[in-house]
């Protein structure tokens, strides 16, 4: 229990601060409540009062604030507006932009991805409480409210006709308990699918990374992700659909329990009523608030519809300098990344010369065996270079890898992607297409007799730029490449 709390402490983005404002929310939340109480007892003495005859006392108290309700309406909405934050701030590090090292970019993605599936639950276990409560103190102050409007109704007739005040103190007003069950079929019935969409969202997104980290293809891995993430979506739309249909039926319980509660009315007595233009200057806020809700979520409507670019070979997070213009018929799996320069050599990152190339593909090729052994070893690698380096030194570095078992050389090109999201803002990424040859000495090259295999000698080229070219050509042609070394 204490790693796991330690582990969710790790990825949610400021899980103290999210945990101490939701907490001052809670209490927030139950103080509203326990002051809502308070004012339904102070109430009920004051129809006693009325009872008894004391209009002095019941006309000095006037009406309740309405802070107190705003407040036990907008608490749940800042509760939510905490949690979305959060989420965000973990998905926005699932989006580490492609110039960061890969090495912290790794760590962001997994930090983004821990995140997400701790704070979608955590935030739900939160809402939910935060919206009962909310309930209960919106329908006492609602009751108490109306019972005190009517009290100061009655209080304002008595000075000419006793009767009629205590004919109006006889008219019933809904009960906290009816107004709370109103507003409970809204959340259980509305907001409720919502929420269990999301909480499936996060199950079926964990059953996603269990199932694909087992895959060894790259292709395989992308295809999975690919699947599961139309899996999240369904799961989530779904349950979230449920809404349209419960909302319509909290509605007619809605209904149901006004028509119910007007039927139960005395009909000796008259319910002081609100004026019409009063009524309808708050209808006509309603309505505004609502369209301007509407076009508030337009953004969120559009980032929700508009699909994101095709992904092909997004892993690879630095762009090559001085990278040929070309584009590649092939994809591109994770694999070492060899990248090449006239002047340096990097391989995965760290700088390498010729022998340090060789001890850490044996290396790689080694601790594939110990994690992997029933598996077969594809000797894959990607090699990024700039179209100005020489032939020569490309293959040296190539021999190199030839001799620790690394035969499939995958020659890939990056291409720079920008893109804009309603919501999101300004992206881009580095989009990769490859060309997959391979390698073989000058002397098997020589013997080979096939129509559909081309050989293309390296050191044919005077720069890896003239080289890229034609392996691009062979590949476009279909043609099974093999370099020479």
């Amino acid at each position: 229990m204490q790693a796991m709390l330690e582990e969710v402490i790790r990825v949610v983005p400021g899980f103290w601060g999210l945990i101490a404002s939701l907490a001052v929310l809670w209490v927030g939340q139950a103080l509203l409540v326990l002051v809502m109480l308070k004012r339904r007892r102070e109430c009920l003495s004051l129809e006693d009062k009325a009872i008894a005859g004391e209009w002095s006392h019941v006309a000095a108290a006037g009406l309740p604030s309405y802070l107190p309700t705003v407040l036990s309406g907008i608490a749940p909405i800042l509760g939510s507006g905490i949690w979305a934050a959060t989420l965000e701030s973990a998905r926005a590090l699932i989006l580490t932009p492609p110039e960061v090292p890969p090495s912290i970019r790794s760590e962001h993605i997994s930090l983004g991805l821990g995140g997400t599936l701790n704070v979608i639950p955590w935030g739900i276990y939160f809402l939910v409480p935060s919206l009962l409560m909310a309930a209960t103190s919106i329908g006492l102050a609602l009751t108490v409210y109306l019972r005190r409007r009517r009290i100061a109704t009655a209080a304002r007739m008595a000075q000419s006709d006793p009767s009629a005040a205590l004919a109006v103190l006889g008219h019933r007003v809904p009960s906290a308990d009816n107004v709370a069950a109103i507003l409970l079929a809204f959340v259980l019935f509305g907001v409720f699918p919502v929420l269990l969409g999301a909480f499936n969202h996060a199950l079926e997104l964990i059953r996603a990374l269990a199932a694909s980290s087992s895959l060894t293809s790259g292709e395989d891995r992308r295809q999975a992700w690919l699947i599961a993430f139309a899996r999240t979506r369904t799961a989530f739309a779904s349950r979230a659909e449920l809404a349209w249909p419960g909302t319509a039926l909290a509605t007619a319980i809605a209904i149901a329990m006004v028509v119910r509660w007007r039927r139960q009315r005395p009909p000796t007595t008259t319910p002081p009523s609100l004026s019409w233009p009063f009524s309808i200057f708050w209808s006509m806020q309603c309505l505004l608030v609502a369209m301007v809700c509407f076009m508030i979520a337009a953004p969120y409507r559009a980032e929700n519809h508009l699909p994101w670019p095709p992904v092909q070979g997004m892993f690879l997070a630095t762009e090559q300098p001085n990278n040929p213009p070309l584009e590649g018929p092939d994809g591109v799996e994770p694999a070492p990344v060899l990248q090449l320069t006239p002047t340096d050599a990097h391989l995965d990152g760290r700088t390498v010369d010729v022998a340090e190339l060789r001890r850490e593909l044996e290396t790689a090729k080694h601790n594939y065996f110990l994690l992997q052994p029933n598996q077969p070893y594809l000797g894959r690698f990607i090699v990024l270079c700039s179209a100005d380096t020489s032939a020569d030194r490309l293959s040296s570095f190539l021999l190199a890898a030839y001799r620790t078992g690394h035969r499939s050389a995958v020659f890939t090109f990056t291409k720079r992607e920008d893109f804009r999201r309603p919501i999101l803002g300004q992206f881009h990424r580095m989009a990769s297409t490859g060309a997959t040859t391979t390698l073989v000495i000058d002397s098997a090259s020589q013997s080979v007799r096939q129509p559909s295999v081309s050989v293309v000698q390296a050191r044919a080229f005077p720069t890896y730029g003239e080289l890229s070219r034609e392996l691009v050509i062979l590949r476009r042609a279909g043609k099974e490449v093999r370099v020479g070394l």
